[in-house]
């Protein structure tokens, strides 16, 4: 005779064999089905693992909420305490071509045109700056009106001395 599974019955009508003499016959146990949520359940093993990786996980965020505290006002302050630092807007004077060209719709080309047209102004008229409105920028190449239009809520121009006034 040959074993055969539990599920298939003998031709034979024998029961089948059993590999150790000394349990009973398969055909004599009860045959339990598994549901699918005890065939997902963890083990205890299982679950002491995921108990230690999440104790470890809380402890180092609570570390590092100790070590770095932080603390938002409230209500907010109407000008923060770094305000200054914040550089919405370029003054033409001053600024590098890399800066300039950040602009939108300005470019690389324009940016560079800008300070060299700063640096030929300064050298012919020192102590002056060269561009004191958003017209004056219309003498640099490949700026016009449209162009200013455009960058005009990018730029800043430092207020009129008595100096530039009378230019």
């Amino acid at each position: 005779m040959q074993y055969q599974p539990d599920d298939q019955a003998s031709t034979t009508g024998a029961p089948p064999l059993s590999s150790d003499p000394g349990r009973p016959d398969a055909s004599s146990t009860v045959t339990r089905r598994t549901t699918l949520a005890e065939r997902l359940a963890w083990t205890p093993r299982q679950r002491r693992g995921m108990a230690v990786v999440l104790a470890f996980v809380l402890g180092v965020l609570t570390w590092r909420a100790i070590r770095n505290p932080s603390h938002i006002t409230d209500p907010q302050p109407v000008r923060p305490s770094r305000f200054d630092e914040l550089a919405d807007r370029l003054n033409p004077n001053t600024a590098t071509w890399q800066e300039l060209a950040a602009i939108p719709s300005l470019g690389e080309k324009r940016a560079k045109a800008i300070v060299e047209h700063r640096l030929d102004w300064m050298s012919r008229h020192p102590g002056q700056l060269p561009y004191g409105e958003l017209l004056d920028l219309a003498a640099v190449s490949g700026i016009g009106g449209t162009m200013l239009e455009q960058i005009r809520p990018h730029l800043i121009f430092p207020a009129p001395t008595t100096t530039q006034a009378a230019r």
